[in-house]
């Protein structure tokens, strides 16, 4: 139509000045003035001119000049009979024409967007049923999941009470067994210092320090099975060097030497005789002890993942209330896009049955049919 405009714009201008082919016969000027001076009435509009301007009106791409300009060319343009029109005025009638056919369109094209509209929201809501259905069952099995989860956590968490129990009374008895065990390590340790420090020194006599040997060896006398003579002469025989000494010295102190080392032999023995059940009982608290640690990491590692099935519940559950949600809200949706289909598609319907059937009846209009002449009729009777 922006082609067009001059067209329009020259049918215009023939529309302001309507054409004659003859002059008016004698005397029709004067009654014509006496007409226009009367105040005889306003000559009334064909009333399909109103629906062919509704119809432009109602063209969204078509330029308000335009608009104007072919609404103002209706009543000169589509007024006459169909055989009667010129060829602008049949320009104009093809110019309508395609503005009618272009509403049509658009309006066609509306209801059919707003039917897939519906189609889509339709399929849409049959897939939410879905959606819900999927979602309630992984949010059933995330439930039973923590339910599983709990139920193993709470028998980790007695296992490992139970692992750490056991390895207190391991450790109890571990303590118990290892008492005699270890005084007699201990007490040979500090025998064999004794014989290495003083013992072997005090034998050698060598060193000037007899005496001082002798009083770091009396806290072990007691220990020892001495003969009293023997005992009484300790003092006075270990403060001689061995030079000095005599034969009763020296057998006081080799007696003293033996007695050290019968008593070591002793303890060394009962040590030797304990160490099988005392490594039985610490390679038990070792085991006892792994199993405790791998309870309590077993129980822990329950814990995490009671935590993320915990985790996994609560977002299952909101995925399941996002798709319910969704599905009420798909309702109204629904509802709204096909109270808007109705709307447009009765719209196009007013169109054609209305606007359209105005412009048919302005396009296709033919004079009335005459009444028979005098003479025809005189014949006919």
């Amino acid at each position: 139509f922006l082609a067009r405009d001059n067209i329009v714009a020259c049918w215009l201008v023939v529309c302001r000045r309507p054409y004659r082919d003859t002059m008016a016969p004698k005397g029709t000027k004067r009654r014509a003035s006496v007409a226009a001076a009367g105040a005889s009435p306003k000559k009334r509009q064909n009333p399909n001119f109103i629906g062919v301007k509704q119809a432009i009106d109602m063209h969204d791409d078509l330029p308000a000049s335009c608009k104007k300009m072919l609404i103002a060319c209706i009543p000169n343009g589509l007024g006459g009979f169909r055989d009667d029109r010129k060829e602008s005025q049949n320009v104009f009638v093809g110019m309508v024409n395609e503005v009618m056919d272009q509403v049509r369109t658009r309006l066609q094209h509306e209801v059919d967007a707003a039917t897939m509209k519906i189609k889509d929201l339709e399929a849409s809501q049959g897939g939410m049923s879905a959606k819900i259905e999927a979602a309630e069952e992984f949010l059933a099995s995330k439930i039973f999941v923590v339910k599983d989860k709990t139920t193993q956590l709470a028998e980790a968490a007695h296992a490992a009470r139970e692992a750490k129990a056991e390895l207190q009374r391991k450790k109890a008895l571990q303590r118990e067994g290892d008492l005699e065990y270890n005084e007699a390590s201990n007490k040979l340790a500090v025998f064999e210092d004794a014989i290495a420090s003083h013992i072997r020194p005090l034998a050698d006599g060598v060193d000037g320090k007899g005496e001082e040997h002798f009083t770091a060896l009396l806290s072990f006398l007691d220990e020892l099975e001495l003969d009293e003579s023997l005992r009484n002469a300790l003092p006075a025989s270990c403060a001689k060097e061995a030079a000095a000494r005599t034969s009763f010295d020296s057998m006081v102190i080799d007696n003293l030497q033996k007695q050290f080392e019968q008593t070591v032999a002793g303890l060394r023995a009962s040590v030797q005789a304990g160490e099988p059940a005392a490594r039985e009982r610490a390679d038990a608290v070792s085991v006892a002890q792994a199993a405790a640690d791998s309870a309590a990491a077993a129980q822990a590692s329950l814990a995490d993942e009671l935590a993320g099935a915990k985790q996994a519940v609560q977002e299952a559950a909101a995925a399941a209330d996002a798709a319910k949600t969704a599905a009420a809200n798909a309702g109204p949706e629904l509802k709204a896009a096909q109270s808007d289909q109705e709307e447009k598609a009765e719209e196009l319907q007013q169109f054609m049955d209305y606007n359209m059937g105005c412009f048919a009846v302005l396009r296709d209009a033919t004079p009335p049919p005459q009444a028979p002449s005098e003479e025809t009729a005189d014949l006919v009777g």
